[in-house]
């Protein structure tokens, strides 16, 4: 029997259940004890591997151990390497090691490396790395330099590397830099480097532009940067100036630049005024600044008013505003205030303020009582302000009463105040 107090299991109930389980049954066989195992090489405490350690050595070669019990070793994050190692010193060469399980092995953010190299120790040239192994490896953000690094020098330049490698490992937002710095070391200009590989580069917020710039000294303008890869790097929320300059400096004005570029940069809620100025100090007037462009800058929560300022200092009354622009910047919560501001500082009475524009603002949780009083301030009486409009106002859970304050003090007993408009204020729980 093996005896185990409840007090070191703790932590392990599934195991505890099984051992459990297993000695209720006819205990004397092995097979009772198979399923033990599998939860025991699953079990990321270290009561997993003594158990795992105790089958072995008690039941040996009598233990089933089938491919999805090793398989389940390879993807134990705390425990898989000691288990791996005992599973491999008791069974050897008939170990079950798959394909699929060399896989979730490269995939292991916790004991990836260390298993690697116990079945490339074990099983040296017949370890079956494929490339779907190499590819797991590579999108590994915690131990794929390691893993990358033990298959190269047993594989050198028969490991498989394909694009889909090469893409997964320009999207690794931790190792990614290291593992596109160790292909190339080996591949050189051999290595596969699509669009779709710049682009996942162009998008990677933590390793982006070390990537670029480490594909840009290899390829130089043999780089394919295109359209698409422009827009990934102008969405980038987190490297997005940095890798926008880096492609500007190389690029210039042959640089593709699009609307929906543009578009991008201007959605990006932590760098697009940078991005945004970048386009410009190289383009100019020339820079695609459309109608969908500023309605994107104005509803973007923290950046918009930086944005707005940039349009407005290079195109001036030329700038498209429409109608959907302003009532896209009264629905802005965060900076919908400082946009609409900007916007009548520019336009004045010629700015388009309607019904739709008025109801935004009086809907608006967080800047909705700023901007009514801006637009009373601008327009008075000659402000829109209907039924809708104050149902709207009076369904504002945030700032509802200060905006009917104000619209009170400006309307008096005009204000239109119907029974869906008492309705909607009955219904708002917090004002």
């Amino acid at each position: 029997n093996i005896l185990l107090s409840r007090s070191y299991l703790k932590g392990s109930g599934d195991l505890l259940a099984a051992i459990e389980t297993a000695l209720w049954q006819k205990h004397e066989s092995p097979d009772a004890w198979e399923n033990v195992l599998a939860v025991a090489v699953r079990d990321t405490e270290p009561c997993g591997f003594i158990i795992t350690s105790i089958l072995l050595q008690l039941l040996q070669e009598k233990l089933p151990v089938s491919e999805e019990v090793v398989k389940a070793a390879a993807g134990n994050q705390w425990q898989g390497g000691v288990i791996m190692l005992l599973l491999l010193e008791n069974r050897g060469k008939k170990l079950p090691v798959s394909e699929e399980m060399v896989k979730v092995a490269a995939a292991n953010e916790g004991r990836g490396g260390i298993i690697i190299q116990l079945l490339l120790e074990h099983r040296g040239k017949k370890l079956q790395v494929s490339e779907e192994v190499v590819k797991a490896a590579a999108a590994n953000e915690e131990q794929g330099d390691i893993i990358i690094q033990l298959l190269l020098e047993h594989r050198g330049d028969k490991l498989p590397v394909s694009e889909e490698v090469v893409k997964a490992a320009a999207a690794n937002k931790r190792q990614g830099y290291q593992i596109i710095q160790l292909l190339l070391e080996y591949h050189g200009d051999k290595l596969p480097v699509s669009e779709e590989v710049v682009k996942a580069a162009a998008a990677n917020k933590r390793q982006g532009y070390q990537i670029i710039q480490l594909l840009l000294e290899y390829h130089g303008d043999k780089l394919p940067v295109s359209e698409e890869v422009v827009k990934a790097a102008a969405a980038n929320e987190e490297q997005g100036d940095t890798i926008m300059q880096l492609l500007l400096e190389h690029h210039g004005n042959k640089l593709p630049v699009s609307e929906e570029m543009v578009k991008a940069a201007a959605v990006n809620e932590r760098q697009g005024d940078q991005i945004i100025q970048l386009l410009l100090e190289y383009h100019g007037a020339k820079l695609p600044v459309s109608e969908k462009i500023v309605k994107t800058a104005a509803a973007n929560k923290i950046r918009g008013n930086q944005i707005m300022q940039l349009l407005l200092q290079h195109h001036g009354n030329k700038l498209p505003v429409s109608e959907e622009i302003v009532k896209a910047a009264a629905a802005n919560e965060e900076q919908g205030d400082t946009i609409i501001q900007l916007l009548l500082t520019h336009h004045g009475d010629k700015l388009p303020v309607s019904e739709k524009v008025v109801k935004a603002a009086a809907a608006n949780e967080g800047r909705g009582n700023q901007i009514i009083q801006l637009l009373l301030e601008h327009h008075g009486q000659k402000l829109p302000v209907s039924e809708e409009v104050v149902k709207a106002a009076a369904a504002n859970q945030w700032q509802g009463d200060q905006i009917m304050q104000l619209l009170l003090e400006h309307h008096g007993n005009k204000l239109p105040v119907s029974k869906e408009v008492v309705k909607a204020a009955a219904a708002n729980q917090w004002q």
